[in-house]
């Protein structure tokens, strides 16, 4: 079983740019008798050169409990859970978990007191 997926940061080897993907840290391939690659031995294609190929360096990353809020195990605050969705809005507007904000998607331990007014 893969980790939770997350929003990475990454910079390009060919031209330094940056650009953000949705990823796992863990993705399994273990557990289907292949190797686990790191970010680094994975394949991506830059936004900007638009060159495909490994080597790519992490910069940046959500926490993996980003896409699982509310979590009671996970809780993220208000105020780190927003920061991260002004990422995916920016970087990623058509995400379907957007369609799901400040209702099933939220910060918080999941309980009541963590629901938004109506």
């Amino acid at each position: 079983m893969a980790t939770p997926a997350r929003l990475v940061q990454l910079e390009c080897p060919r031209c330094a740019a940056s650009h953000w993907v949705i990823d796992s840290d863990y993705r399994g391939a273990e557990l289907l008798g292949r190797p686990e690659l790191s970010y680094r031995q994975r394949t991506y294609t830059c936004s900007s050169c638009h060159q495909t190929g490994e080597g790519h360096r992490v910069l940046s990353q959500s926490p993996p409990e980003f896409f699982l809020q509310p979590h009671r195990l996970y809780p993220m605050t208000a105020d780190d859970f927003d920061y991260w969705v002004g990422v995916l809005q920016e970087h990623f507007p058509d995400h379907p978990m957007l369609a799901q904000l400040n209702r099933e998607w939220r910060p918080g331990p999941g309980d009541e007191s963590s629901t938004p007014p109506s």
